[in-house]
């Protein structure tokens, strides 16, 4: 839930555009380098913008700027030993895009019901490693 907590946090205090607020979507995903044993936070818009100049990062917290959905931008930029271990999002996953790249052998999705969906998103906005 603390993803969850940080990733509403962010998305209350977006001021990149207009309504960003309330019509942007902000992803926080936690990532483990199986290389270094790291963890690191990266943090995620929707959109190429740069990181909102309203956010202050946290130690540890990294803002990854990429195209395309909040979720997407931060998993597609992960490295050859890098692997998402939790994370969520202020909406809820799309279906097409997003929930398919988090929902992979290991992982549990989760959040069902914590608010409502439009029909192009998933029920889901939680993702957690289930892996030992």
């Amino acid at each position: 839930m603390l993803a969850l907590n940080r990733a509403e946090e962010l998305q209350a205090v977006r001021n990149d555009y207009f309504l960003a607020d309330i019509r942007g979507t902000t992803a926080v995903i936690g990532v483990f380098n199986t290389r270094t044993q790291q963890y690191t936070v990266r943090l995620g818009i929707n959109g190429p913008g740069a990181m909102p100049a309203s956010w202050t990062l946290r130690p540890g917290e990294e803002f990854v700027q990429a195209a395309g959905h909040a979720e997407e931008g931060i998993i597609r930029s992960l490295g050859p030993d890098e692997i998402p271990v939790f994370g969520a999002a202020s909406r809820n996953f799309c279906n097409d895009i997003c929930l398919e790249l988090i929902n992979t052998r290991d992982v549990q999705v989760g959040g069902a019901g914590i608010r409502g969906h439009a029909e192009q998103n998933s029920p889901y906005t939680l993702f957690w490693s289930i892996d030992d």
